[in-house]
């Protein structure tokens, strides 16, 4: 029975991969992956704030639990965040501009060695 299944499931996605192409199987697997980390994140994040609610039972144990299992839950939206400011940073020095720049210095270490 579960051979049966399982090579029922194996044979749809062969069939699910050729006809998208292996390029958007991935994209969309990759995708599914996500949902489900962020799925799983946010049940955490819940369960988190809860046992250490639960565990000091006042309400410094009960705002310390809400913020913590919020910071986990929201970690997938901080790590975007992050990342998109990172990405904004490097792009605004301009790379073609730094490696000039490294050249120059090398060059007036050179000159200067001289």
């Amino acid at each position: 029975m579960f051979t049966s299944a399982a090579t029922v499931h194996v044979a749809q996605a062969t069939a699910s991969m050729q006809a998208t192409g292996l390029f958007d199987w991935i994209n969309d697997k990759t995708a599914q992956t996500q949902t489900a980390i962020q799925g799983i994140l946010i049940v955490l994040g819940l369960l988190v704030a809860i046992i250490i609610s639960w565990r000091g039972k006042n309400v410094g144990s009960v705002i310390m639990g809400v913020v913590i299992g919020g910071l986990i839950a929201a970690l997938p939206a901080l790590i975007m965040f992050f990342a998109g400011a990172a990405q904004q940073e490097t792009a605004a020095t301009g790379t073609g501009a730094a490696a000039d720049q490294v050249a120059a210095y090398a060059q007036a270490a050179v000159l200067a060695r001289a």
